[in-house]
């Protein structure tokens, strides 16, 4: 970095270079509202939004991401705009029918934004910083931690655990929330729905194609605490998975007492990945149903059920 580079990203005294570190003190290095932040330098953007996002939270209001703008001649993405999250109004659909209900106008139009731009050295720089808000700014520490930009709970490690727990468990993500949000002893809200669905729709984007190794695992673990517990897989040419079968040690102890008749059906398609579930149901004394056993079908061919009364 050249001389002249380096005096552009220090000639603020009263501002510091940000690094995504929560336990930076903006409210020593932002104390002049009347100081131009134009022309200061980041090394990534999201060092930028973390600069950003720690003077709201000093001044009482949050921000979200707004707009992005790429090169005409490449995919690279040459300018981002942070807004106050008070920007805009939410979008009136004009309904003749009937009138629907609508929560309260949480928007204001508020103009405060940070713009910043690509420039030649690769560093992200201010190009615009607008801090004339339209609404009344929050005061209270409680409060400001509470907006959403700020609130940080959902990203802790004991969280996601629950969360992926919970879901594991069949429970959606308001539930999940509902649950978490209970355990709080200071009353205050840990998550809301909405992140919660966030984090998981990244926690299925970030499983897909490892569908299969995830089932194994949990077959492992099984076989593990069950010595009885079976299992088998079918792959095809290409060594993917084509179809499973399991069954634990209760199911394979009724089986050998209540063999008489057994229901072996494959209506069953509920899945993500439209592959035939595949209950073995028996009958036990009392004439209730009992589960012998479970497959996930890649197909309804004779090769695969051969292989599959096989096993």
């Amino acid at each position: 970095m050249t001389s002249d580079q380096q005096t552009s990203r220090h000639s603020f005294d009263d501002l510091e270079i940000i690094h995504d570190d929560d336990d930076f003190n903006v409210e020593d290095s932002i104390k002049a509202s009347h100081v131009s932040r134009e022309g200061l330098q980041f090394q990534t953007h999201e060092e930028a939004y973390n600069f950003y996002n720690h003077f709201a939270l000093t001044d009482g209001f949050a921000i979200r991401r707004y707009s992005t703008y790429k090169s005409r001649n490449s995919d690279v993405i040459t300018r981002r705009t942070f807004m106050c999250n008070m920007e805009g109004f939410k979008k009136k659909e004009e309904n003749n029918e009937k009138d629907v209900k609508r929560r309260r106008e949480s928007r204001c139009g508020c103009k405060a934004l940070m713009e910043i731009i690509l420039n030649k050295i690769g560093s992200w720089e201010i190009k615009k910083f607008i801090n004339s808000h339209s609404h009344d700014l929050l005061n209270s520490p409680n409060k400001k931690k509470k907006l959403r930009s700020h609130n940080k709970s959902h990203q802790e490690p004991a969280c996601k655990k629950l969360m992926d727990n919970y879901r594991s468990c069949g429970i959606g993500p308001a539930k999940i929330s509902q649950i978490i949000n209970s355990t709080n002893s200071s009353g205050t809200d840990i998550i809301t729905p909405q992140q919660c669905s966030d984090y998981l729709k990244i926690r299925r984007k970030n499983n897909i194609g490892k569908e299969c190794m995830i089932v194994i695992q949990n077959f492992l673990e099984r076989k593990a605490r069950d010595s009885e517990f079976y299992y088998a897989i079918q792959l095809d040419d290409t060594q993917s998975c084509r179809s499973i079968f399991w069954c634990d040690a209760r199911a394979r102890k009724s089986y050998m007492k209540f063999c008489d008749v057994i229901v072996f059906d494959v209506i069953y398609k509920t899945n993500n990945f439209l592959m035939p579930f595949a209950p073995f149901t028996g009958v036990n004394h009392h004439k209730q149903s009992i589960l012998l056993g479970c497959a996930l079908l890649s197909d309804e061919q004779e090769e695969t059920f051969i292989w599959l009364f096989d096993q």
